[in-house]
């Protein structure tokens, strides 16, 4: 990746790097979600809108760990 944004370069001409900023896990592998509202596990859309802002927050939806 030689740019941040379309158009800035980050990196010098002919830099031979690949260095992404995120990956993409597969959705059978996440088994919680940790957010700075509380841990939801198993995540669901009904447990993470439990805890994120406008629902009913709590720190720890369904975890059993």
């Amino acid at each position: 990746v030689t740019t941040a944004r379309p158009g800035v370069r980050v990196a010098p001409e002919g830099a031979g790097a690949y260095n992404p900023a995120f990956d993409v896990t597969p959705g059978e592998l996440v088994t919680a979600v940790v957010t700075e509202h509380g841990v939801v596990c198993p995540p669901d859309r009904e447990r993470l809108a439990a805890v994120l802002p406008g629902g009913t927050r709590t720190h720890r939806t369904g975890c059993t760990r």
